[in-house]
């Protein structure tokens, strides 16, 4: 049996599988889903994680120019709209009493609200791979044979979190609203839930949600959209494929509000699962692994989860965490779509973290290996791995940035807004705020968030990424930015200091 309904009789034992305890990851992350006594969405203004909701980008408003310039491309854009247009808000209005202790939730709020993606076909769901005979089983077929669905009959299957809809209970109690972009709710469609699958895999909290509704073509949208989906991804150029490397893009209803996009950069962790029985209780440890602990042949018990700097908010459990990674080697080498799932906040650092899923045969074979992940967020872990090998840990072990100077303006969209209308300036207050500079309030003085340098008397000439360095080469903001654009610090650093001594040279 590849996949076990999750059906209330059997809902309070807390098991996948009658043999394996399910791994209980809430001591790793909070679960975000929004809970709430009515039914209308919070305002970003009310909202203690992200106030503002600076760093989302509404959907409905949606161009090219919200997209990181190192991907921004027609093709990128057409891809995410596809992506929003099968990404739906859940609203749910019962808690089961199936629910065990370990996964209790405010059971006085009306409305729960959280985030899913719809698929056409249970089989499109991600698989996991069989690392004995390298067979990735069609584990989805029982939910179709269950129900005996046709296509048209109006079914239509969404991917969410497994602690959002618990069991059949919850899963009947719960609305799928396609197409909510627009405050105004104009266009919204409406599914209902029907009944709720689990993944057999110990520590996949991924869940396939059955609807039925009455717009039967919003299944066959639902299935253009997706092979749309991964038509772009394929034929994106392999500048942009190497771009989207280095980030997670995520859309999401936080809080229940109308989709938004957010990114961030991302580092993968991996876990190994111990299980161990106390009084007659079968628990499981996560023990950190880092790129140089010797991963066994039993891979089906490492787990690999990423975290994220994307910003996220209770309403987002659920949503689908897009990145981009390599197979293959030599001539076969790609770059192609890797869909996760978010799950919810790290406790410990803030950040965000996606659902686990199994290491496949190529995780074991690049495992020791960065070249996947560029970022300085890698370069941190690494280092601290280093320092923790094979400790039992209760969460991730993280290396943050070093605080912010003037945090309010880490959001591009905060900086952007800091200058006024007026604001006269060599260069654009769109290239001064992805720079990292918010407005300093007078003449034409800018200053970054991060390190706090302040730069005025520009000339026509400079160029900013160059007067940052020169004044300020250890910014962590603009050593980042450099990284991403493709420049090489020690050269930048040598070829500013020869124009340094030719100017001295020049005045003597």
């Amino acid at each position: 049996q590849l996949i076990r309904q999750q059906s209330d009789s059997s809902a309070s034992s807390g098991y996948v599988s009658d043999t394996e305890a399910e791994v209980d990851d809430s001591e790793l992350f909070q679960m975000e889903q929004e809970n709430a006594y009515q039914e209308a969405p919070l305002s970003s203004n009310s909202c203690t994680k992200n106030p503002g909701h600076f760093s989302y980008f509404p959907l409905w408003q949606f161009k090219l120019n919200d997209i990181p310039s190192n991907v921004r491309h027609p093709s990128v854009l057409k891809f995410f709209q596809r992506i929003s247009e099968i990404t739906v808000r859940l609203v749910s209005t019962k808690i089961s009493r199936n629910r065990p202790k370990s996964n209790l939730i405010n059971a006085e709020a009306k409305f729960r609200f959280g985030t899913g993606i719809a698929v056409s076909d249970p089989d499109e769901c991600y698989h996991i791979p069989n690392v004995e005979n390298n067979e990735c089983p069609r584990k989805w077929n029982t939910v179709k044979k269950y129900l005996h669905l046709t296509k048209s009959t109006g079914s239509i299957f969404i991917e969410t979190n497994r602690n959002f809809v618990y069991d059949d209970t919850e899963a009947q109690s719960t609305r799928v609203e396609f197409f909510y972009d627009n405050p105004n709710r104009k266009g919204v469609v409406i599914a209902k839930g029907v009944s709720v699958h689990h993944s057999f895999v110990s520590g996949d909290h991924k869940s396939i949600l059955v609807c039925k509704t009455f717009d039967v073509s919003l299944v066959n949208m639902v299935k253009e959209s997706r092979k749309e989906i991964q038509t772009l991804a394929q034929n994106f150029p392999r500048m942009i494929k190497e771009s989207m490397m280095r980030r997670v893009f995520l859309i999401s209803h936080p809080h229940g509000c109308e989709k938004v996009f957010s990114y961030g950069e991302y580092v993968m962790v991996k876990y190994a699962l111990q299980r161990e029985t106390v009084n007659d209780q079968v628990t499981t440890k996560m023990v950190k692994l880092n790129n140089h602990s010797q991963i066994s042949q039993k891979t089906e018990d490492v787990r690999k989860i990423l975290l994220y700097t994307a910003d996220t908010c209770n309403g987002s459990t659920g949503a689908a965490v897009v990145c981009f990674k390599k197979t293959g080697s030599g001539a076969t080498e790609d770059i192609v779509l890797d869909m996760w799932m978010h799950n919810g906040a790290d406790k410990k650092h803030g950040l965000s973290g996606s659902l686990m899923k199994v290491l496949t045969s190529e995780d074991v074979a690049n495992h020791g290996t960065a070249t996947t992940f560029r970022s300085l967020v890698q370069e941190n872990i690494n280092a601290e791995s280093d320092q923790t090998a094979n400790q039992v840990v209760n969460c991730p072990m993280f290396t943050v940035y070093a605080p912010a100077s003037h945090p309010v303006y880490a959001s591009y969209i905060k900086r952007l807004y800091s200058f006024p209308k007026t604001f006269i300036h060599v260069h654009t207050a769109r290239d001064l705020a992805d720079g990292g500079f918010f407005y300093a309030g007078y003449g034409d003085c800018v200053r970054c968030f991060q390190c706090a340098l302040g730069l005025k008397s520009w000339r026509a000439g400079d160029i900013i990424h160059e007067e940052h360095f020169r004044n300020r080469p250890d910014c962590q903001f603009l050593l980042m930015k450099l990284r991403e654009t493709g420049i090489d610090a020690s050269a930048l650093m040598s070829r500013l200091r020869q124009s340094n001594e030719q100017n001295t040279a020049q005045s003597q």
